[in-house]
C-alpha cells in the first residue's frame, strides 16, 4: 500500500511541478531555514484516501480542498501546503454523504474510507522515505446515516 501512497504522491508533484508558471512560491513548499539563511528541507504535506461512491468535502483549516458530488471527485493525494498559513495545529474535516449511487453512510463505508487516509510528510521530495503524520480513521458508528461529518488535527512545522 505504501508504495501505491509514493506513487501517487510522486504524481502530483510532478504534475503540479509541470503546472507552475514561475509566479509565487511561497505557499508551494514549507522550508526549515538553517542561521544561515539557506533552506535545509523541504516539507510538503499530503492527504491520501480512495473514497468512491460516495458524496464528500474536504476541509483543510477550514478551506475547501477538494469535494465529489455523484462521483466526479478527484481521489487523493491533495497537496495541502497551500491550506496551512502557519505552524501547529491543521484540522482536517471530512462530510461524507450518501448520494444516488449509496442510499446511506454504513459503518463498513467509514471503514472502507478509513483503510487507506492519512495525512503524509515528503521531506526534499525524497518519495521512498515518506512519513505518514496521521491516519485518518472515522470512529465507529453503530448505524447507518444519510451523512457523517470528523475534524482531525495534526501538527505540521
Amino acid at each position: 500500500m505504501k508504495k501505491i501512497i509514493v506513487i501517487a504522491v510522486y504524481c502530483v508533484v510532478l504534475f503540479m511541478s509541470c503546472n507552475n508558471s514561475g509566479g509565487d512560491r511561497d505557499n508551494d513548499e514549507v522550508a526549515e531555514v538553517t542561521r544561515s539563511g539557506i533552506a535545509s528541507v523541504v516539507k510538503s504535506y499530503f492527504l491520501y484516501h480512495e473514497i468512491r461512491n460516495v458524496d464528500y468535502a474536504i476541509y483543510i483549516n477550514d478551506v475547501l480542498a477538494g469535494q465529489s458530488h455523484e462521483n466526479n471527485g478527484i481521489p487523493g493525494p491533495y497537496k495541502l501546503n497551500q491550506y496551512m498559513t502557519s505552524p501547529g495545529k491543521q484540522t482536517v474535516k471530512m462530510i461524507i454523504s450518501a448520494n444516488s449511487r449509496e442510499r446511506e453512510i454504513t459503518p463498513e463505508i467509514l471503514g472502507e474510507i478509513g483503510k487507506n487516509a492519512g495525512i503524509y510528510l515528503l521531506l526534499n521530495k525524497d518519495f521512498e522515505h515518506i512519513r505518514e503524520l496521521k491516519k485518518l480513521q472515522f470512529p465507529h458508528i453503530d448505524k447507518s446515516v444519510p451523512s457523517y461529518e470528523y475534524i482531525w488535527e495534526f501538527e505540521a512545522d
